[in-house]
C-alpha cells in the first residue's frame, strides 16, 4: 500500500511558558512525563452544524479545554494543572520534510511491486 510523503499532519500542541515552569518548579521533561503517563483521549464536544458555521474558533478552544485540565503534578493540597504553564491548542506537528519537482510543491508516491512484477512493465504503465 503507497503512503504519500510530505503535508502536515493534525495534532494538539502544547506550547510550555518558560517562565510559568520556572515558578512553579517545573521543566518540560515534567510536563511531558505527566501527560504521557496519563495517555487520555479527550472527547470532543458535539455541536450543531449552525453553531459550527456561526462561531468555527470556539469549536477550538472548547476542544483544548479537556486537555488544560490534566494534572501535571500536585504540590501539597494544591493540584498544578497543564494550563497553569502552558497553552494548549489544535495544531499540526512540526513539518519535517518537504516534497519540490523543478521549484514547485509536490507529493511524493512510493509505489511498492511484488517480486514477480517487473519495475521496467510498471514504469511504462
Amino acid at each position: 500500500m503507497p503512503l504519500p510523503w510530505g503535508g502536515k499532519a493534525r495534532a494538539m500542541m502544547v506550547d510550555l511558558d518558560p517562565v510559568a515552569l520556572y515558578a512553579k518548579g517545573l521543566s518540560a521533561f515534567d510536563v511531558s512525563t505527566a501527560v504521557a503517563a496519563q495517555n487520555v483521549i479527550l472527547r470532543r464536544h458535539r455541536e450543531d452544524r449552525a453553531d459550527r458555521v456561526q462561531r468555527p474558533h470556539q469549536l477550538v478552544a472548547r476542544r483544548d479545554r479537556g486537555a488544560e485540565r490534566l494534572p501535571v503534578k500536585q504540590v501539597g493540597d494544591a493540584t498544578i494543572y497543564l494550563r497553569d504553564v502552558a497553552q494548549v491548542h489544535d495544531g499540526f506537528q512540526v513539518q519535517t520534510s518537504q516534497v519540490h519537482v523543478d521549484g514547485r510543491r509536490s507529493a511524493l508516491l512510493t509505489v511498492l511491486k511484488t517480486p514477480t512484477a517487473s519495475t521496467l512493465d510498471i514504469v511504462r504503465r
